[in-house]
């Protein structure tokens, strides 16, 4: 029988290996030796394990960290020589940059990166110009490209960052698809709160380039007409955000896995940002028949068809955000349309089996 061959995997984010990687893992684990360096305290939950693949705890920062990331580089060039992996797959922009770099070094033939959204998207000057050079550099150094949408890679194609053939898209993308016979549940919307009030969200990290302050200044602004309303927002603080929205009927809650009891207690989806790569809490709603707000960024309108599967406005517009909340509120045939329309396109091209299939099939078709 012949010798598994190596896969290692390389993340900054715990959050990303649980909840958007872990089936590919899963796959892979069957048929190869897999192996996840991760640093243990990026995982949302305490004590994240399994016996499926092995886990290393790797600090790499998500952060810029001069010392720390030189300190990565020569800590993962003795792990890659040490062990000899017949592939690196990279998930983040510095796990590409550093594990991209230091695979060259040892002459790791298959090295595989993964974009997720561009962080110098929305940045001007200096440092879009270092960041976007960054990701020239990570396109440079992984010899096989994956784009999470049609739309990210013709943005990437524009900016010079890659070549056409170079890059690919697994299907219509998406990093992991969405498992419909989890999300669509029966709906529990208004069983645990019984109030008359119509209930926005907002799920994920809480950061400027997520538009949450948008978010907070269309709600207030919204708010003071309407006052049977009330905006959740559900994950990770990066912004002090807490402190800085002070209305009571905003709430905040921390970060949980029970992403479809979440979705079916509330209304509305928001995501207002300013940067995505294909993002996976829209599918989850449209998964879960929530109807979904988006800003009209390239990533969030692959999947958002205006008027059609979902609303979208300009990012940054505060206005015409807040417009679209009260379109929401105040017309049951439009949000009827569109979440059956979402779901149904969600279901056609997105169900997660097939997406962690193709996956499959483009690592061992590129392994082999």
């Amino acid at each position: 029988m012949p010798k598994k061959k190596n896969i290692f995997v390389l993340s900054t984010s715990g959050f990303i290996i649980k909840h958007f990687f872990y089936d590919h893992l899963v796959k892979l684990s069957i048929d190869y030796n897999v192996t996840v360096l991760v640093p243990f305290s990026s995982f949302p939950e305490k004590n994240f394990n399994t016996n499926l693949f092995k886990l290393i705890n790797f600090p790499i920062e998500r952060k810029i960290s001069i010392i720390n990331d030189i300190k990565s580089l020569f800590n993962l060039i003795y792990i890659l020589f040490k062990n000899r992996p017949n592939m690196i797959i990279s998930l983040g922009p510095k796990s590409g940059l550093i594990g991209g770099l230091s695979s060259c070094l040892v002459k790791t033939k298959i090295r595989v990166f993964i974009f997720q959204g561009q962080v110098w998207s929305n940045k001007v000057g200096l440092y879009r110009f270092l960041l976007l050079n960054v990701d020239k550099l990570i396109c440079f150094l992984n010899n096989y490209l994956i784009s999470v949408s049609h739309k990210e890679k013709f943005f990437l194609l524009k900016n010079n960052i890659g070549a056409f053939n170079k890059i690919k898209v697994i299907g219509r993308g998406s990093i992991c698809g969405v498992d419909l016979d989890k999300f669509n549940t029966i709906n529990t919307r208004n069983i645990s709160h019984k109030k008359n009030y119509f209930c926005f969200l907002f799920l994920g990290r809480f950061n400027k380039d997520k538009g949450v302050h948008d978010l907070v200044n269309a709600f207030i602004s919204l708010n003071m007409r309407i006052k049977n309303i009330r905006l959740s927002f559900v994950g990770i603080d990066e912004c002090d955000l807490v402190k800085q929205a002070k209305n009571k009927n905003i709430k905040f809650f921390k970060y949980s896995s029970n992403v479809p009891k979440i979705l079916k207690e509330h209304d509305c989806l928001i995501l207002p940002s300013y940067r995505e790569g294909l993002p996976i809490s829209i599918l989850e709603a449209f998964g879960s028949k929530v109807p979904v707000i988006g800003s009209n960024i390239y990533g969030i309108n692959s999947l958002i068809k205006h008027n059609e599967t979902g609303l979208l406005f300009p990012a940054g517009n505060v206005e015409l955000l807040k417009k679209q909340m009260k379109r929401i509120i105040c017309n049951q045939v439009l949000v009827n349309k569109i979440v059956e329309n979402a779901y149904n396109h969600a279901k056609r091209y997105y169900n997660k089996t097939t997406v962690i299939n193709n996956y499959q099939n483009y690592f061992n078709r590129i392994i082999k």
